[in-house]
């Protein structure tokens, strides 16, 4: 029984290889079919598709009308918030 269930595992390998190698010629032949039929209009339509759209699009030069650091007030919130600025007197001092 043993020896019949290893047969079967190698013939089923066997079919399963040999499918795989039909399948693989088949989709080969396919795809020499499909460019055997192809016209030269089609081919040469298709390299143009292709050709313009992997060529960037050459984008107009932005020129900006003023500095970006010009407009921008200037603001410290270190300065603003710093509650020992201007009050702190030294209870231990002279003055």
């Amino acid at each position: 029984m043993k020896k019949l269930s290893w047969i079967f595992l190698a013939l089923l390998i066997l079919v399963l290889a040999l499918a795989g190698v039909f399948l693989s010629l088949q989709s080969s032949r396919s795809e020499v079919d499909v460019e055997s039929t192809l016209t030269e209009e089609q081919i040469e339509s298709a390299e143009a598709s292709a050709e313009a759209a992997l060529n960037p699009i050459a984008l107009p030069e932005i020129v900006p009308t003023e500095s970006a650091t010009e407009s921008v007030p200037e603001l410290n919130p270190v300065k603003k918030t710093n509650p020992f600025a201007g009050g702190y007197k030294n209870p231990f001092g002279s003055n």
